[in-house]
């Protein structure tokens, strides 16, 4: 038996004895699950291309030499969610074809907790399990589901969770996932974690090839019977407001970019006040993030995601924003990143991005590889596609350059620059 494993954050933990041998996808991949450039790394060792003979012959090797190290040998997968499920079962098929004794996959460079390994099957799966098939949504990153014999076709991971729950009875049959080859691996992952939700016993992989042509778009979406509410449709009319220090805005995504450097000092208790009332006012439907500069790393939330403003969430963040000191330089740049690689994962069902950023002057002059000039080209290029609203905010003292800086990122960002005065 291969095991399978559905994408995790963390790489899969190697196994207590016997050897790991680690094979890593690299490059771009088309929707047929073909490389574009690039190719995997085997044990250290490059391999280009993905011709399955050689593939499998690379692994063969590998998986070889670390047997003669003794126990079981485990093959371990390093995937990006975005890669094309075809590519995973070539490398499944590979794996299997070196006689390994387990494979374990893990997607890399990925926020959302996965599922634990899942039974691979290279046929039909446990005698009696429930099919689900899934297809990738035409021009989405969503998925098309079919179960079993069902004619309807769902849209929702969610939903195919609560329909399974009521399949089964005490027999617990197991369910056996079907992916299309172009489906991405980690809305694979994700169909298999609400598939062990559903509590019908083991969940078994599909590794045949699945061809045959997508379900037409849902004729009826079945829901579940008690949806999340991470999982609730976004309501039509304005987008959520948010206001910060003054400023206001419109958006489900929010992020809050903070000056924490030693000139802050004075200012910093204010400046905090202002941070926990804004994260306060935030509705439930709002998502958001804190990242603060100062000194070379940034400082930001513990979860280092965009997290929904709920009661608890926003009661951590409180406590997490009350232990930040007022120290360092002004270096924005590695937090500029961190604020863009945060909304860059923002749900396409939650429209708007904002960011309020916020100091006390420029840039310029505290360190020789920070300045006002790095850090516009910063924006420009994190923000090409001018889809994050940036409003400035220049705090307890006015100053030329600061003004000129903060006004010229709003300008070209689509928001909008305030002075704020320091409260007496």
């Amino acid at each position: 038996m291969v095991a399978a494993g559905g994408c995790r954050k963390k790489t899969p933990p190697a196994p207590a004895s016997g050897a790991t041998v680690t094979v890593t996808v690299r490059g771009a991949v088309d929707a047929e699950g073909k490389f574009e450039k690039g190719g995997f790394v085997i044990a250290g060792k490059e391999i280009a291309g993905t011709d399955a003979d050689a593939l499998a012959a690379a692994l063969s090797e590998a998986t070889a030499a670390a047997a003669d190290k003794g126990g079981p040998v485990v093959v371990r997968v390093l995937i990006y969610p975005s890669t094309p499920y075809g590519v995973v079962r070539k490398i499944v098929a590979a794996a299997g074809r070196a006689k390994s004794a387990e494979l374990a996959l893990a997607c890399i460079d990925e926020d959302d907790p996965r599922p634990k390994g899942v039974a691979f099957t290279a046929g039909k799966g446990p005698a009696g399990a429930v099919e689900v098939r899934l297809w990738p949504k035409p021009n989405t990153v969503a998925g098309l589901y079919r179960i079993s014999d069902l004619d309807e076709t769902l849209a929702s991971a969610r939903a195919v969770r609560a329909l399974l729950a009521t399949r089964g009875g005490e027999a617990k049959p197991g369910v056996r996932v079907r992916p299309a080859d172009n489906v991405s691996a980690g809305l694979v992952a994700e169909t298999i974690d609400q598939a062990r939700r559903a509590g019908l016993g083991a969940v078994a992989l599909g590794g045949e090839a699945m061809d045959d042509k997508a379900p037409a778009p849902p004729k009826l979406v079945v829901a579940a019977t008690t949806i999340e509410a991470d999982d609730e449709p976004v309501p039509t009319g304005p987008r959520p407001p948010s206001s910060f220090a003054g400023a206001a805005g419109a958006a489900y995504n929010v992020v809050f970019m903070i000056d924490r450097s030693g000139s802050m000092v004075v200012d910093f208790d204010q400046v905090r006040a202002e941070l926990l009332k804004s994260i306060e006012a935030l509705s439930d439907k709002q998502y958001f993030h804190v990242v603060f500069f100062g000194g070379r790393r940034p400082i930001e939330n513990p979860t280092r995601k965009l997290i929904r403003a709920t009661e608890a969430n926003k009661k951590a963040a409180k406590a997490f924003i009350e232990t930040v000191p007022s120290s360092g330089v002004t270096q924005p740049i590695p937090a500029i990143d961190r604020a863009f690689d945060v909304l860059a994962r923002a749900r396409k069902s939650r429209p708007g991005k904002l960011v309020y950023l916020l100091t006390d002057g420029d840039f310029s002059g505290e360190m020789r590889f920070t300045d006002n000039e790095a850090v516009l080209a910063t924006i420009r290029t994190r923000n090409a596609d001018k889809k994050a609203i940036i409003h400035t905010l220049l705090y307890g003292k006015r100053s030329a350059d600061g003004e000129k800086i903060l006004k010229t990122i709003a300008t070209e960002n689509g928001g909008k620059y305030l002075f704020v005065e320091r409260s007496e």
